[in-house]
C-alpha cells in the first residue's frame, strides 16, 4: 500500500492539504513480518484476527472499497458483500483497472466470476483497461453518486454504515494500538 498512499500524499501537496489522513489497518503476524508504512498517521492493529476476512472487512468499511483489489481474494471478498440482497442498490464502485499487460488478468478473473457467481455478480464491477482518463471519469461520476445516496440515506461520507455484512463479513473487530 506504499504506492497508493504516495499518490494519495503527492495529490494532498497538489491540494495545499496539510492534515491529511493515511488510515493503516493490519495485524501482529504482518506487523512483526514488516514495518509499518511510513506514510501512516493512524495505525489499527487488530489483536484476533483469525482470518484476512475480517482485516478485508475493516478496508472495505474505512476505506469504500478495498485498497488492494488486485488479488482474486479481494475481488471474492466484495463481491460476496454486493451480492447480499440488502446491498443490491447500494452504489459501490468497484473499478478493475491497469495497463494493457494487466488484459489476460482480469480477463481470468471476469471469466471466473462469470462461471462461479454469474452474470449478477459481474455488473457490480467494470473493467478499464489502459485508460486512466476514462478510469478518472468514471471516479468521479461514481464518487458524486455514493455522495448523493449517503447524503439521501443520512449516511456518514467516511463509513459505510449502510452497508450489510453477515457472517464472516461482519465479525467484530478488536483495535490493539492507535499510533
Amino acid at each position: 500500500m506504499k504506492g497508493p498512499m504516495k499518490g494519495a500524499t503527492i495529490g494532498h501537496a497538489k491540494q495545499r492539504i496539510k492534515n491529511g489522513q493515511y488510515l493503516g489497518i493490519t495485524e501482529p503476524g504482518i506487523i512483526a513480518a514488516e514495518s509499518p508504512n511510513p506514510i501512516v498517521n493512524d495505525l489499527v492493529i487488530l489483536r484476533i484476527l483469525r482470518n484476512a476476512w475480517k482485516l478485508l472487512s475493516a478496508r472495505t468499511r474505512y476505506c469504500g472499497i478495498s485498497r488492494g483489489a488486485g488479488t482474486a481474494e479481494e475481488i471474492l471478498y466484495l463481491l460476496g458483500i454486493l451480492l447480499h440482497p440488502d446491498n443490491k442498490d447500494m452504489p459501490f464502485p468497484l473499478i478493475f483497472t491497469g495497463p494493457d499487460s494487466s488484459e489476460d488478468y482480469f480477463k481470468e478473473i471476469d471469466q471466473f466470476i462469470a462461471g462461479t457467481l454469474g452474470k449478477d455478480a459481474q455488473q457490480h464491477y467494470q473493467i478499464i483497461i489502459d485508460d486512466p482518463e476514462l478510469v478518472a471519469r468514471e471516479c468521479f461520476l461514481e464518487s458524486n453518486r455514493c455522495g448523493a445516496f449517503r447524503k439521501e440515506k443520512g449516511d456518514a461520507y467516511y463509513f459505510n454504515w449502510q452497508l450489510k455484512l453477515i457472517g464472516y463479513f461482519s465479525s467484530p473487530l478488536y483495535p490493539r494500538m492507535k499510533i
